[in-house]
């Protein structure tokens, strides 16, 4: 990996822990925001995937879409 991809991969895997405890955190309260715990899930697991192929120095463009970051 090049020096430039790990500070990047780094930076996403952060922002992806932050999204974990923001669902986790979500999940903990007496009445738990279904919705918004789905939603900090869905978040966490692009950033993490976005983490990876940064790892790998794999593009990835501007995209949302977990189906399409798989395949990269």
């Amino acid at each position: 990996m090049s020096e430039t991809d790990r500070p990047l991969a780094d930076a996403w895997f952060r922002k992806a822990k932050g999204d974990f405890l923001n669902a986790r955190n979500n999940l903990a309260a007496d009445l738990a925001p279904l919705d918004t715990v789905c939603f900090y899930c869905q978040q966490m697991a692009e950033k993490y995937l976005k983490g990876f192929l940064a790892w790998h120095a794999q593009p990835f463009g501007r995209m949302h879409d977990l189906e399409a970051l798989v395949s990269l």
